[in-house]
């Protein structure tokens, strides 16, 4: 920096074998200033020591206590602090407005007319919580990886460990926490949903380090994460999904995947040319991608139509013509209940 910008008269700095730190900075400072011959601006309790020798202190960003601490073995000069509160990026990080995927857990409840049962209510509602939680912790394990090309992406790079408003050790310690109550709420429900959620969790992580590299293959498990929400939320009421609620959210979800990336697609474009990727798949793939999310959604409404059935059917039936539209029913209209 100081070659680049050329207008330092002096740096001092560390180098291959000396640490220029605490006591060993304050020397360096006193041999070519003298005693309370510079100012010194610092952040952390290694700076103590350098402000006791200098003639006044400006303290930036400090740490827990460092501020006080300054003034008691120096001139404060100046403090200069704009960091925000952690819990807001905190908050931010756990992605909440993605806990509304959750409420797939509570389709088997929907689909099997058990609603006004409060006991089933609420053991949705801890596995709501659990299957949140444990989704958040792997939200932060996932933008750590990640963490490089977020900072280059154009809509990702406002995160909040991207952006720097999270420090990365915050972030890795919010992982365990999150992990480790999602598994105690777990503890309350059916052991199923505890396979459950520990299968899920698996299988994101397995998504986050590699799967989510492959071509077609991440899509492929992204519609199946979503499936299994439908599965846990079956778990942890034992209202077990049917065949056809099965097969027509399978459809669904692979359609939305393939939208998802047809998306980042058109949006790495717009960035990097015809020439840019975005997690193995190239600009020029963008026609396959919908094409395959047009056949998904297509097999989605077969299913619909044809796949449910007659007495179910009529069950759900909105009464729109001689045809039934079936989409709504086939989403809410197939569970068994356990």
């Amino acid at each position: 920096m100081a070659d680049y910008l050329q207008f330092f008269d002096l740096v001092l700095a560390s180098d291959d074998t000396t640490n220029l730190s605490a006591a060993r900075k304050r020397d360096r400072l006193v041999a070519e200033f003298g005693e309370h011959g510079f100012d010194y601006a610092g952040n952390d309790r290694s700076d103590l020591v350098v402000w006791s020798a200098a003639r006044k202190a400006i303290v930036v960003n400090p740490e827990f206590r460092v501020r006080s601490a300054a003034r008691r073995v120096a001139e404060v000069e100046q403090v200069f602090d704009d960091r925000r509160s952690r819990i807001m990026p905190s908050l931010k990080a756990l992605r909440l407005h993605q806990w509304l995927k959750n409420l797939l857990l509570f389709v088997p409840l929907l689909a099997a007319h058990r609603l006004r049962e409060p006991a089933l209510i609420v053991q949705a509602l801890v596995a709501f919580l659990a299957f949140g939680l444990c989704a958040s912790s792997v939200y932060l394990l996932n933008d750590l990886i990640d963490l490089p090309a977020d900072r280059r992406h154009p809509r990702k790079r406002p995160r909040p460990l991207a952006a720097g408003m999270l420090s990365l050790v915050a972030g890795m310690g919010l992982i365990p926490v999150l992990l480790g109550l999602s598994g105690l709420l777990s503890l309350f429900l059916p052991l199923a949903f505890g396979a459950m959620l520990a299968l899920y969790y698996g299988l994101t992580l397995a998504y986050s380090f590699f799967l989510k590299r492959v071509v077609l293959l991440d899509v492929i498990v992204l519609a199946g994460l979503f499936t299994m929400r439908l599965m846990a939320g079956s778990a942890a009421v034992a209202i077990w999904p049917s065949s056809w609620l099965l097969g027509f959210s399978a459809f669904l979800f692979l359609s939305l995947a393939l939208v998802k990336r047809y998306a980042e697609l058109v949006t790495m474009r717009t960035v990097g040319g015809e020439t840019a990727t975005a997690r193995g798949y190239q600009v020029g793939d963008r026609q396959l991608l919908a094409a395959l999310g047009c056949a998904s959604a297509m097999w989605r409404c077969s299913c619909s139509r044809f796949i449910l059935p007659t007495g179910r059917r009529r069950l759900f039936t909105v009464g729109i013509g001689s045809s039934g539209w079936c989409v709504p029913y086939c989403f809410t209209g197939s569970a068994t209940s356990g």
